[in-house]
């Protein structure tokens, strides 16, 4: 979420007290009748008021913002408040109020806040369920992980759409290492046994959250653990994600077998990932030989090349004849950007967003983007996520 603390004058309170892993946190000093002329509502979902007299000019301009910007929820501080002044709060629909400053006191706002919009959302899209996207690298070592991060990474950017990559390439999926270099606390294991009471919040408060509308589940790190993952459960999680997102993107390695074909009915388009040599082609046409038989829709799927360069063993053309399917998407061979970006733990558009890979991918975005975009402006600028 984007959290903007509004203040008469600067206000004491740690940014840390907002949860900054998870949110985005901005501050502005001004009066009541500058408010709106600073305010940027597109950006704003919480904005908290303090240090602002309780009387009946804060009430109406509290109610001109609520009645204009109903999607933002509005937060006075009010240290020992009025009774009479909570009351007006309330008949304006104004139903968190900050009365304690402690740590404990914001924390609970927070996570009422974050829990009360992620139910609304849901409800909201329960008829619209995400777009479900299968990345399945035909060959070991063709870079579906690396993709899979880096489209989801750009999805969330350019259109601010909520965003779960689910790692799916078991027993040891390494899609974390593309995408973060922090301690993660839960993996696809966990959420396998927990699922049962799962619902949207525990949904969102179990995910890593990489920005706050792209998420991640890692696979687990131990083969134990892996073992013990119920592909039935992990049907009901990707289910749930469906609700709660709008974007759902699975990593399966090169997980060609009963495990993925348990899937198939989840996934809205499947993506072969190859290289242009001929090992990469054979087992690209054996793997749509497999989807033919298993009456998998061939609209469904697609196949992209990576770390694509001329003057190899065989030609796109030839590449194509053999596995008699069009190549969809081109990504050229960036080797350094690629190494720079995993020794980072970061997505490479994040980091390297003007590389020709870089552009390539966030052209192939795109595609379920939906968006033109103008000349002039940067992908920096685009793919800056709010």
């Amino acid at each position: 979420m984007h959290i903007e603390l509004y203040s008469l004058h600067e206000w004491s309170v740690p940014d840390d007290l907002f949860n900054t892993r998870e949110n985005i946190i901005s501050r502005r000093l001004g009066n009541l009748d500058e408010l709106e002329k600073n305010l940027k509502p597109i950006e704003v979902d919480v904005l908290f008021l303090h240090g602002f007299a309780h009387d009946a000019f804060l009430i109406k301009k509290i109610e001109s913002l609520h009645a204009e910007y109903p999607q933002i929820v509005i937060v006075p501080t009010c240290i020992n408040p009025n009774p009479d002044f909570l009351i007006s709060l309330m008949r304006l629909g104004i139903l968190e109020v900050l009365t304690d400053e402690t740590n404990q006191s914001v924390k609970e706002l927070i996570d009422r806040v974050k829990s009360s919009r992620l139910q609304s959302n849901s409800a909201k899209d329960v008829n619209q369920q995400a777009k479900t996207l299968a990345l399945l690298s035909v060959k070991g070592g063709d870079g579906a992980s690396f993709l899979s991060v880096n489209l989801a990474y750009s999805i969330a950017a350019l259109s601010n759409s909520r965003v779960l990559v689910i790692d799916l390439s078991l027993p040891f999926g390494d899609l974390d290492l593309y995408i973060t270099n922090d301690k993660i606390t839960n993996n696809l294991a966990t959420f396998s046994k927990e699922i049962e009471r799962m619902d949207g919040a525990l949904l969102d408060s179990m995910v890593h959250h990489i920005s706050p509308t792209l998420h991640l589940i890692p696979s687990p790190t131990l083969l134990d653990e892996s073992l013990q993952i119920n592909p039935a459960n992990v049907q009901k999680l990707i289910q749930l994600a469906k609700v709660h997102y709008h974007f759902v993107l699975l990593d399966f390695g090169r997980q060609v077998g009963p495990f993925l074909m348990g899937f198939l009915d989840e996934i809205s388009e499947l993506v072969l990932v190859a290289s242009l040599n001929i090992p990469s082609a054979r087992h690209a046409a054996q793997t749509l030989n497999i989807l033919d038989k298993l009456g998998f829709n061939s609209q469904q799927v697609s196949l992209v090349l990576n770390r694509y360069k001329t003057g190899g063993s065989i030609d796109l053309d030839q590449f194509q004849k053999v596995i008699n399917k069009n190549v969809h998407h081109l990504f050229p061979e960036d080797s350094q950007a690629i190494d720079g970006a995993i020794i980072k733990g970061m997505p490479l558009l994040q980091i390297y967003p003007k590389s020709k890979l870089g552009r390539a991918i966030k052209d192939w975005s795109m595609r379920w983007v939906g968006k033109n975009i103008k000349k002039g402006r940067s992908i920096w600028h685009l793919l800056k996520i709010k």
